[in-house]
Formats: C-alpha cells, sequence, structure tokens
C-alpha cells in the first residue's frame, strides 16, 4: 500500500511524456488546490486577512504567501502523501492546520494528460488567531470553488 502513491506518480509522469508531444496546449485548470476563504462571521462576504504567511510545515524554505493581504489562499497538496501542515502566520500569531485527504488520478484530456484529484477526509487546526475551520466542499479538484472556510 505504501508504494502505491509512488506508482500513481510514475505513471502520471509517464503519460505526461506521451501526451506531452501533442501540438495542441491544455486551455483549461489542471491543478487541484485547496481553495481556503477568510470570514469573520458566517453571514459576511470573504474578508481580507493582511499580514498572512504561509508555508508548509517541513517545507519552511518554500513559503507559499509572504505577508500579504488575501480573501482567499489556494494550498498545495501532496500526492506522494496522505496529509500536509501548513503554519499560517498573521502578525505575531501562528496557526497550523493539518489537512488529511484521498486522492487519485483522473484522465483530463490528451492535451492536459492526467491530473490529481483530492478528497478532504480530515481537518485539524489550532486557534490561536483562527477561531473555527469547517469544511464547505471536500472534494479537491481544479478550478476557484471554495474548499475550506476560515473564521477569524
Amino acid at each position: 500500500m505504501q508504494g502505491q502513491p509512488l506508482i500513481r506518480i510514475i505513471v502520471l509522469l509517464m503519460a505526461g511524456l506521451i501526451w506531452g508531444c501533442s501540438s495542441q496546449t491544455c486551455d483549461v485548470p489542471t491543478d487541484s488546490m485547496v481553495n481556503m476563504t477568510f470570514r469573520i462571521t458566517d453571514e459576511e462576504a470573504n474578508s481580507a486577512v493582511d499580514s498572512i504567511t504561509v508555508f508548509g510545515i517541513g517545507m519552511e524554505d518554500e513559503t507559499i504567501y509572504d505577508t500579504v493581504t488575501v480573501k482567499v489562499i489556494k494550498l498545495p497538496l501532496n500526492p506522494a502523501d496522505e496529509s500536509v501542515q501548513f503554519l499560517i502566520r498573521r502578525g505575531s500569531l501562528d496557526d497550523t492546520l493539518s489537512i488529511t485527504y484521498d486522492f487519485e488520478i483522473r484522465f483530463i484530456s490528451k492535451e492536459c494528460g492526467y491530473t490529481f484529484f483530492y478528497y478532504i477526509t480530515k481537518i485539524d487546526f489550532t486557534t490561536n488567531w483562527i477561531k473555527n475551520t469547517v469544511i464547505i466542499n471536500p472534494d479537491i479538484s481544479p478550478g476557484d470553488e471554495e474548499n475550506l472556510r476560515t473564521f477569524h
């Protein structure tokens, strides 16, 4: 079971090489990322959060967001694992977000090849500046649909 993610990645890479020789280009999104919005209350629209810094725990050298103001952040998932953790810093306060998920590889088209689709099974988070985070849509697919909603 442990080698299964590696096999999936190898198959995806091989398929990408085969279909990558096409003269047509892919014109649809193929990156499946978690779209996390911010709100103060559930009745409001998304609210901007300032001074946000985000990086993956264990990947501190790769900052995803660096001291920015955002209403939505996009978080990458790792197809070689079944969970990821992020540190989300606002000013001097840090919270962690853990996302556990299942995934599968799906064929998009000859031009786009294959991509990963994920399904969130569980989230955990700390509450230093984040009050709550809820799963709105557990299906992670290419596009901009809201997956997680974070209240602050």
